[in-house]
């Protein structure tokens, strides 16, 4: 069985969401995503219900990543014509396409800007320069030809806007994703740490420490984007709005430094946007699609990520089995070059690295199909993915939280064990050779293969010692 490292994440959407199709889809991904920007929570329980009803059906298992709305502005629910060179007056609430008169859902728009603004619509699909502010409306030129259809994103380019970062509807929304456990929140439109820090807080406030992608997306972010890896789990190259921000021949450039940024700090890094954009119509990639998402694989980020294409496209399970064919076919190249693809250094302390890192070094050495190693708090498998290395790393946990949330990790393949079978009550072996059934069962491992088995002890986050690394030959 082929196990790709980089992993797939797909978006629920009315696509996938009959039964028969859904359960296809989950064969083929590692994580969905939940965008709460078009859920509310009464919808987002029935969805959960549908997918977990088949995930229990199929006895399969996958992260869950909770996107939040965040402080976007979106246009209303009319659609509209714009034709290049004409005036079209913005305001807040609901427009009139016959009166040239666009709605959006910010009040406070023309107090913000002035004449000589940017403002673009639908990922920078329309663009409109503001001509004159009168009173709480804005008129402005549009520059191009566009079908802007209904709820569509609404940018004010490279001007922060001040809204919170968590408004009253992702209040509640972020009560229910920490109710339900989900794996990852993903936190749009962060512009600094201050606001991580307030999520993580309201997070702690309902007894939650799911952690957080901040997703970078405008030009606070760029501008602050030290400090946000910092405080942060992970980060989502955002293509979409990060595009309206920046010029199309900039958004490369951003990306390469967002990606080793957060890899040198040893953070979870997912690509999105337009990956496959085209497979929402069409029933195959585009040649430079495809190079798009092997060059994110050869980069070695954690994930790769499907909005459209699978939550309304025409051919979601398509564009799934495409991803996974590309990622498949560039780390299948990849890695045959060992001598070639070292370990990425990362600026973490913690006493387990150095014997985390010895364990992979040694299993690259002897060519080993796997490294097996033990986690219940969580340390070891974000270590062992930020190394990136070439073999696959196996991770066994009772700890059922943990087990989804490492779905997300290069390179990382969780096994969820039975709780009794902990290290105070079972032998090393015991325990390895639970995990070498599965790995058996799941066609993971095969007879003659050679495994590097990492056993240390930590308690209340203090390094006790090592008890092995050991090579093992399966039986």
């Amino acid at each position: 069985m082929v196990i790709n490292k980089t992993k797939v994440i797909a978006t629920l959407g009315p696509a996938i969401k009959k039964k028969e199709i859904l359960a296809e889809v989950l064969d083929g991904i590692d994580v969905l995503r939940f965008n709460f920007s078009h859920l509310s929570p009464e919808q987002a329980r029935k969805d959960l219900r549908l997918v977990r009803a088949v995930l229990a059906r199929k006895k399969k298992q996958i992260g869950f990543l909770a996107d939040l709305k965040g402080p976007e502005i979106r246009t209303d629910n009319n659609e509209y014509f714009i034709k290049n060179g004409e005036i079209y007056k913005i305001i807040h609430g609901q427009g009139d396409p016959s009166n040239n008169e666009i709605g959006i859902d910010f009040a406070g728009l023309a107090k913000k800007i002035t004449s000589g603004h940017w403002l673009k619509a639908d990922d920078g699909g329309v663009e409109f320069k503001v001509k004159k502010i009168e009173k709480k409306s804005v008129f402005a030129e549009a520059k191009n030809d566009y079908s802007l259809k209904s709820r569509k994103s609404f940018n004010v380019v490279k001007t922060h806007l001040g809204l919170p970062i968590i408004s009253q509807r992702d209040k509640e929304n972020l009560a229910f994703i920490a109710k339900e456990n989900f794996s990852w929140v993903a936190a749009s439109f962060i512009s600094s740490k201050k606001d991580v820090l307030e999520i993580r807080k309201f997070l702690k406030g309902q007894g939650s420490e799911i952690p957080i992608i901040a997703k970078i997306e405008n030009y606070s972010a760029i501008q602050n984007i030290d400090e946000i890896i910092e405080v942060s789990e992970g980060i989502m190259v955002a293509r979409g709005d990060l595009g309206v921000e920046y010029s199309y021949a900039e958004v490369p450039i951003l990306q390469r430094m967002i990606v080793e940024k957060s890899q040198r700090k040893g953070k979870v890094i997912i690509v999105a946007t337009q990956m496959l954009d085209s497979m929402i119509k069409n029933p195959s990639p585009s040649r430079p699609e495809a190079t798009d998402v092997s060059t994110a694989v050869v980069s070695r980020v954690d994930a790769v990520m499907l909005s459209g294409e699978t939550a309304n496209g025409a051919h979601p399970l398509k564009a799934i089995e495409a991803m996974n064919n590309i990622i498949n076919k560039t780390e299948e190249n990849l890695h045959r070059l060992r001598d070639k693809v070292s370990l990425i250094p990362f600026e973490r302390k913690h006493e387990i690295i150095p014997f985390l890192k010895y364990g992979i070094n040694l299993a690259q050495l002897i060519e080993s199909k796997c490294t097996i190693t033990l986690s219940e708090r969580g340390k070891s498998p974000v270590f062992l993915s930020a190394f990136k290395a070439n073999q696959l790393n196996v991770v066994a946990t009772s700890n059922v939280e943990l087990f989804h949330r490492i779905h997300l990790y290069y390179g990382i393949y969780p096994v969820l064990i039975n709780k009794t079978f902990s290290r105070k009550k079972n032998s090393q072996s015991e325990i390895l050779e639970i995990v070498l059934e599965r790995l058996k069962e799941n066609e993971i491992v095969s007879r003659d293969d050679s495994i590097v088995f990492l056993f240390s002890f930590i308690y209340k986050n203090v390094y006790r010692g090592i008890n092995s690394i050991r090579e093992i030959k399966v039986c």
